[in-house]
């Protein structure tokens, strides 16, 4: 559950993806916007909630359910690589 109040303006706001900087597009599947923990060991909690994209959401997901110790830098270099691969 989360334990603040996140409040359909403050998603709004955010326009662009955490990890990658990426604009969201509703008409894409993966480009919508989504809530993510940071650290999924912490709840949904002030300064461990950022709205992200949906792909980077499940890539992140799939690879801590294998285990894998995944850090935002971590994550960010992987999601800047793939952009730079896309362009």
């Amino acid at each position: 559950p989360i334990c603040f109040p996140v409040t359909i303006q403050w998603l709004i706001s955010r326009k662009t993806c955490f990890y990658t900087s990426l604009p969201f597009n509703k008409d894409a599947t993966n480009y919508k916007k989504t809530i993510d923990r940071i650290d999924n060991s912490k709840g949904y909690i002030p300064g461990n909630v950022v709205v992200c994209l949906n792909v980077v959401n499940n890539i992140k997901s799939a690879l801590e359910a294998t285990n894998n110790q995944l850090t935002v830098h971590h994550l960010k270099k992987m999601c800047n690589s793939i952009i730079k691969i896309k362009r």
